[in-house]
């Protein structure tokens, strides 16, 4: 038998210089560092003071777009599980975790968007795990 799996799913979607984080300087000066995680579930690390700028900027630019939750939450309500976790998981997630709603997503890599689809978010499409069985 063969079995071929991956990681996760994907959900569509298109290209939007809109969700690309560069073009908004406003929000840019409010960070320490570019964000990080996947495009659909990003970590946020605002400047000292500018927390609750950097909450503000996403909500009104892209309203019900991203579930904003704080890192510490996270870690709380057991999204990362209840092992013991590494001692630098505070710093690893960021002040502020977007976790996409929809077909939202945020881009900041140094190249274009050209991606029609994506993972790392918490939908069904990409929740799901492919898995294909061959019969030998």
């Amino acid at each position: 038998m063969v079995l071929v799996t991956a990681d996760h799913g994907h959900i569509e979607n298109t290209p939007d210089p809109n969700r690309d984080i560069k073009n908004h300087p406003e929000l840019m000066h409010n960070l320490m560092i570019m964000p990080c995680g996947e495009n659909r579930l990003t970590y946020f690390y605002p400047k000292s003071g500018k927390e609750t700028a950097i909450r503000n900027y996403i909500e009104e630019t892209w309203p019900d777009d991203f579930y904003l939750v704080s890192g510490q939450e996270l870690i709380a309500d057991g999204i990362f599980g209840t092992a013991a976790f590494h001692p630098d998981l505070d710093n690893r997630i960021g002040e502020w975790v977007a976790i996409a709603r929809g077909y939202a997503y945020f881009w900041w890599p140094n190249r274009p968007d050209k991606l029609y689809s994506r993972h790392g978010g918490l939908s069904d499409q990409e929740m799901i795990v492919p898995l294909m069985g061959l019969a030998l």
